[in-house]
């Protein structure tokens, strides 16, 4: 009898070790997180997962931690386990259906984005701009551009839904109502390089030269303010050489493939209406 007691105590030590330990770790973990130290925070949650694999806040952390070092595979894994422990957890799916439409699986990220729709009390907006994001990776832009009317309707003062909208319109053939909402996103945020950039391209696309070239600036100059924003200044100083060229500016034409090129465009002539378009959407978190 008193060998069983002695045994039940060992086990009864272990296992609150083993919380004190693991809490001790997910307490740090959260202290890195907060300094966006995401390996270190990484590591702790690790050790605190392996302590306690069924506490629903580490499980939640590590989707998190692995999201932010955009190992999304891991993070998915990460975020089914969570919706196991909380399955009525709508903002872990609306997490599950970021990271699905990060790892391009649309059709999974439609399905959960389309389940939580109505019961996403705190941005009911969201999921539906998600799915039209969704549509728009899947080129059915008939079916974006309802979505994203929807997500317009709970929220008119998001300039991104009128971006995401306009380039739904382009593929539409409604070029005016396009450019409305292009001028929608710009009055709600001037700053952001990408909405100068879709609206250039929707310029050259009605063959209106100067004002392309008017706004492949203005997205070149915003394009400083940003970091990594190496790739759409790429893109700008590409598309805007051959509105120069349609001009008859060889000149300007040379120089801005130049710059295309440092800064790792591909090393090619091909003319801009041949090219494969590259839309630049905003989603949210």
């Amino acid at each position: 009898m008193k060998e069983k007691l002695n045994l039940l105590l060992i086990i009864c030590f272990f296992i609150t070790s083993c919380d004190y330990f693991s809490s001790s770790y997910l307490d740090n973990a959260k202290k890195h997180l907060d300094e966006g130290n995401y390996n270190k925070a990484l590591d702790n949650l690790i050790k605190a997962e392996i302590l306690n694999e069924n506490n629903p806040e580490t499980i939640i952390l590590l989707a998190e931690t692995y999201k932010e070092l955009l190992d999304y595979e891991t993070a998915r894994l990460y975020y089914y386990k969570a919706i196991n422990i909380k399955p009525y957890d709508t903002r872990l799916i609306y997490a599950l259906s970021g990271v699905e439409f990060d790892l391009g699986n649309y059709w999974s990220c439609i399905s959960l984005a389309k389940g939580i729709l109505g019961n996403f009390e705190h941005a009911p907006d969201h999921p539906y701009a998600r799915i039209g994001l969704c549509y728009t990776g899947l080129l059915i832009f008939d079916s974006a551009y309802v979505y994203y009317n929807k997500a317009i309707e709970y929220r008119d003062d998001h300039a991104s839904y009128y971006n995401n909208r306009g380039y739904a319109l382009i593929d539409l053939s409604r070029y005016c109502e396009a450019m409305e909402d292009y001028n929608k996103a710009i009055r709600l945020d001037s700053l952001r390089p990408a909405f100068y950039l879709n609206k250039a391209d929707l310029f050259y696309r009605l063959r209106v030269f100067d004002k392309a070239i008017e706004n492949y600036t203005k997205s070149i100059e915003l394009s400083k303010l940003y970091k990594g924003a190496y790739e759409r200044n790429s893109i700008a100083f590409n598309n805007r050489a051959w509105a120069k060229l349609a001009l008859g500016d060889t000149i300007g034409f040379i120089e801005d493939r130049k710059y295309a090129f440092e800064l790792g465009y591909p090393d090619n002539y091909i003319p801009f209406e041949n090219l494969e378009s590259k839309f630049y959407i905003y989603r949210q978190n």
